[in-house]
């Protein structure tokens, strides 16, 4: 997602684990010559098998409209055949930990060792048979997780348990009508290593309307620290201005003030106050029909008796989210 400047975007973890970047060339140091780890590594003790579903599951992502919680499943509310306007929650159940399945070369193939620095657990989704860019997650795994057996899969949650991801969004904006098959693997990986498919589930996705996916969170659900119209007008088109002079695609039409005050800027040296800064939530709309909210900080200078609202200016960019376009 595009941001105006080089802080990280948005990126909202879920509750059932941090999303992190996979560690590539972790595994350079440990790699002999033929490809393989070296030494061999000790089993790690895992939880084993869960619950009954948990036995009759191994090697599948079952899905289900609700929760799916771990060893309290509830097998009747499992799905194979969803609607888009579902929520969509999964769980995977696996024969071991993922630390103790052999990882291979994505490059060469070889390998046959499981992990041994950072373990990380992450997904292949497929719809109607096409690969996409989307793993729905990067899950590293924690000295805890590094025994679980069995994880959670969200595509669709509900919004009190994280917003839709704006990938799966756009996934599902430009489906057809009609059926489509829907299919996850779950694999560990380290590196430029990954697993072979540790589990894997399948069930058929009904679109059943036109209307954009709603991600569950909008422009509604930031909170203002100060409301106080004049200046939110005020930097509402300070970066108006800014946005146009820096050439964005996207039009900002709303604004929330962030901070509770403004916060006096002084000299590094000195002392001598320079002027003051505010935090602002950034509503905007983009020319493809998606939205965003981005924070801002704004400045003013202080003239040694005042400050000069004629000066406000945008003075640093912070990170940007998407979000539903309605409210």
């Amino acid at each position: 997602m595009k941001t105006h400047s080089t802080a990280t975007p948005f990126r909202v973890l879920p509750v059932h684990g941090a999303r992190t970047a996979l560690l590539a060339g972790l595994w350079g140091c440990a790699l002999l010559s033929s490809g393989t780890a070296a030494g061999k590594a000790t089993p790690v003790p895992d939880d084993g098998v869960t619950s009954p579903t948990h036995q009759q599951s191994i090697g599948k992502i079952v899905w289900s409209n609700e929760k799916i919680v771990k060893a309290k499943e509830a097998p009747a509310t499992f799905q194979t055949r969803l609607k888009t306007s579902d929520f969509i929650y999964g769980r995977a159940y696996l024969s071991h930990s993922a630390p103790n399945e052999p990882l291979y070369s994505k490059n060469t193939g070889r390998g046959g060792e499981p992990c041994h620095i950072s373990c990380t657990v992450t997904y292949n989704l497929y719809v109607d048979g096409v690969k996409q860019g989307w793993r729905v997650d990067d899950l590293r795994l924690s000295d805890a997780a590094r025994k679980w057996t069995t994880f959670q899969v969200w595509l669709r949650p509900r919004p009190e348990d994280d917003p839709t991801h704006p990938a799966w969004q756009d996934i599902v904006n430009k489906l057809s009508p009609g059926e489509h098959t829907i299919k996850i693997e779950l694999i560990a990986a380290e590196g430029v290593f990954e697993s072979k498919p540790m589990a894997v589930g399948q069930f058929t996705l009904v679109k059943d309307s036109d209307k954009p996916l709603a991600i569950g969170k909008s422009f509604d659900s930031f909170s203002a620290g100060l409301k106080d119209a004049q200046l939110e007008q005020l930097l509402l088109k300070t970066i108006q201005e800014s946005a146009a002079q820096e050439k964005w695609k996207e039009h900002f039409t709303k604004l929330k003030i962030r901070s509770k005050s403004w916060t006096t800027i002084r000299h590094e040296v000195s002392g001598v106050i320079t002027g003051r800064q505010i935090s602002a939530y950034a509503f905007a709309e983009w020319p493809d029909g998606h939205c965003t909210v981005q924070d801002f900080t704004f400045a003013q200078d202080y003239d040694g008796s005042q400050y000069v609202p004629e000066s406000t200016s945008r003075y640093g960019t912070g990170e940007q989210e998407r979000v539903d376009c309605m409210p």
